[in-house]
């Protein structure tokens, strides 16, 4: 996620979804880094991203999101377990 250039050559190859697997470690404002690199990917490439990350408590931060091409949050989840249906 701290690459756009990985983002990029995705849609150059025709990506229209990019799904982005996660273990975003804790930490001061890691909810907030990872929401908005997420949305940053979705809005440069004008794809839909989808971050699924791992949650466990004092490591992983959870917080799984789907952003649309234009940015806006179609889904997301806080920390912890969950199933993010969009």
């Amino acid at each position: 996620m701290r690459f756009p250039e990985l983002a990029a050559e995705q849609k150059k190859r025709g990506a229209e979804v990019l799904f982005v697997p996660a273990g975003w470690v804790c930490g001061e404002n890691k909810p907030l880094h990872w929401n908005t690199l997420l949305c940053a990917r979705a809005i440069e490439n004008g794809v839909t991203v989808i971050g699924a990350d791992q949650y466990r408590a004092d490591h992983f931060i959870g917080h799984s999101a789907v952003f649309a091409p234009d940015g806006t949050t179609l889904a997301s989840l806080g920390a912890g377990e969950g199933l993010l249906v969009t």
